[in-house]
């Protein structure tokens, strides 16, 4: 298990390195037109974020400690979902409100009841985003963002956990980095569901990862020092794969270079 002082210094690089937000910058209008300005900004916005990333820190340190007691808790998919919503929630205090969205969310609701008898009952999460990225490769509308998420719970615990022994393991096609990378490429790069924070709510889910797969160690990945070299793989799973190779060798230079 990840010692938590190392755990806490790489997590909060990570996110400074990655996530915009995290530096006070509002771009959110940049994503798309329908995404709204949020709540603080400037030294304020940076502030907040900082106080919820310690706040997430503690929580995903502290999922990552019960799971090695008791993975069946946490992998499942039907576990996994509730986690990051509730690292969604935290995220966000203070900064992004899904009821600020409250009227596009009805009309979405709305939209759901409609096309029901075609494609089955379809459910409106408030956490995740109404519009559609133009950068994805499938142009997952919001209507299926619900579906499309679960499908991706699924997938991501198929491949930590072994429900036979109960522990969490990935098959060994699966070299270290592979399912972070998977994690990461669907969950920021190409699903983008969440209203705001998909970079520091999938920097979450990668860490949790990184405590408490077996095969990755005592040492999580530490990003690359910008933005545009973390996102520079991210839409290729085995180019990023390579990229979290780097990044766990990263870790354990930091590691290296700060605790001797």
């Amino acid at each position: 298990m990840i010692d938590f002082p190392l755990f806490r210094e790489i997590f909060l690089m990570n996110v400074q390195r990655r996530s915009r937000t995290a530096k006070g910058e509002d771009k959110g209008s940049e994503t798309s037109s329908k995404k709204k300005k949020l709540g603080l900004s400037g030294d304020e916005l940076k502030a907040q974020v900082r106080e919820n990333t310690e706040q997430l820190i503690r929580k995903v340190h502290q999922a990552a400690t019960d799971c090695m007691k008791d993975p069946y808790r946490f992998l499942p998919a039907h576990c996994m979902k509730p986690m990051c919503e509730e690292w969604f929630d935290i995220a966000n205090l203070k900064t992004c409100d899904p009821e600020a969205y409250r009227e596009e969310r009805l009309a979405l609701e709305a939209s759901a009841k409609l096309v029901g008898p075609l494609l089955g009952e379809l459910e409106v999460n408030p956490r995740y985003r109404l519009w559609t990225p133009d950068y994805t490769l499938v142009k997952v509308p919001p209507l299926l963002l619900e579906t499309y998420m679960w499908n991706f719970y699924v997938s991501l615990a198929l491949m930590t956990f072994n429900p036979e022994t109960g522990h969490a393991e990935f098959e060994k096609r699966y070299r270290p980095g592979a399912v972070m990378a998977f994690a990461d490429c669907m969950m920021d790069g190409e699903l983008h569901p969440w209203l705001d924070g998909c970079s520091r709510v999938s920097t979450a889910l990668v860490m949790f990862l990184a405590a408490i797969l077996p095969d990755i160690g005592d040492v999580p990945p530490l990003f690359a020092e910008t933005k545009e070299g973390h996102y520079k793989t991210i839409r290729d799973l085995e180019a990023h794969t390579g990229y979290f190779g780097e990044s766990l060798k990263r870790g354990r230079d930091y590691r290296h270079a700060n605790r001797s």
